[in-house]
């Protein structure tokens, strides 16, 4: 294994195994710096990404990878994923790869991942880091992972203004789970379709894509230029069930954010969601469904599920048919402790039912 200096990486190699056999990882042509009495080192790409991360075994089930207290930025994977950094062909099941206290910025590619992207049958987790003015021309501006990986965890992580020309402004999750959980966010970022997140299909465990905010988890100031001003998941990769799903709860907060069509905060299509004291409030669209927007199989039979309950308030937002929420195909609908008002529309300021 190489790495640059300072660059902190650790690993714990299951038996009969070393790490070359196991682990590469390199660190492209950048710099390394550090300022007097700042122990934190910076990779800083010189037209390029920063650093790859692969495996040459054909199954490894118990490697401990952690890079943490380090800055990845300003690189630019032309004809590549991963501005910054790309994680690909690395199979553990074991332990997660974890980023902590990392914090990477300014990268771009012009393919999926403008940060960092992920094709991985591992465990990713990023704890107190941040993710800024990154940008993909097709996927994912800040994080584009999928595989068949067992999920993404960010952990009191930032994603901020980041965009995407087609899906996902800050993160595109395909086939796995994603959960957001702590104090993390995703904020003023801009995407084609889904602003903030973008997740859809079914995952290579047979589980349904699912994404899952929690412990005051916030998606804030996002923009769709297509659909899905927050969050979009996205069913129609797979007709059969199992469907994606959203769920949120403890303290998640869905606000501010807008859409040129339809979903202001939440586009939901052929998915299943499950809101618990959640808040979206103060979300535009400027088509239908100012908070939720949301379609179900037009046939009837494989519906979907939307359950709002445990204190969740739909409030202050704003559409042409649907100011909170807009349903449309076979949804199996419940409601149950849950306040929708003040919001707006041409059609139906609350609630506008399309069965």
């Amino acid at each position: 294994m190489t790495t640059a200096t300072g660059l902190p990486v650790y690993q714990s190699a299951p038996s009969g195994f070393t790490g070359a056999d196991i682990l590469g990882s390199k660190a492209n042509d950048c710099s390394t710096e550090a300022a007097i009495g700042d122990p934190q080192p910076i990779l800083r790409g010189v037209g390029n990404r920063v650093l790859d991360i692969y495996s040459n075994a054909a199954f490894v089930s118990s490697l401990d990878l952690r890079l943490a207290h380090l800055d990845l930025v300003d690189g630019d994977a032309l004809g590549l994923n991963g501005g910054l950094v790309s994680i690909e062909q690395f199979i553990t099941i074991g332990n997660p790869i974890t980023f902590q206290d990392v914090y990477f910025a300014n990268g771009h590619s012009d393919q999926n991942g403008g940060c960092l992207y992920a094709n991985t049958a591992g465990v990713l987790r990023f704890e107190d880091s941040v993710f800024e003015n990154c940008s993909s021309d097709a996927n994912g501006g800040a994080i584009w992972a999928t595989g068949p990986n067992y999920g993404v965890t960010l952990e009191n992580t930032i994603v901020r203004n980041s965009t995407a020309f087609d899906k996902g402004g800050g993160i595109v999750a395909d086939n796995l789970q994603l959960d957001l959980i702590g104090t993390s966010s995703v904020e003023g970022c801009t995407g084609g379709i889904g602003g903030g997140i973008w997740s859809g299909g079914t995952g290579w465990t047979g589980a349904p894509a699912t994404v899952t905010l929690a412990d005051s988890a916030q998606i804030t100031g996002n923009h769709a230029t297509v659909d899905g001003g927050g969050i979009y998941i996205d069913g129609n990769e797979e007709p059969i069930p199992p469907a994606p799903a959203l769920i949120t709860e403890l303290g998640t907060r869905i606000a501010d954010n807008t859409t040129d069509g339809n979903g202001g905060g939440i586009y939901l299509s052929a998915a299943d969601v499950d809101l618990v004291d959640t808040e979206i409030t103060n979300n535009v669209a400027m088509g239908d469904g100012g908070g939720i927007f949301t379609t179900g199989d037009v046939t009837g039979n494989f519906p979907t599920h939307l359950n709002l309950r445990g204190s969740t308030a739909i409030t202050a937002c704003d559409a042409v048919r649907g100011g909170g929420i807009f349903s449309e195909g076979t949804i199996l609908f419940t409601v149950d402790d849950v306040t929708i008002e003040f919001n707006t529309a041409i059609d139906g300021g609350g609630v506008y039912m399309n069965q």
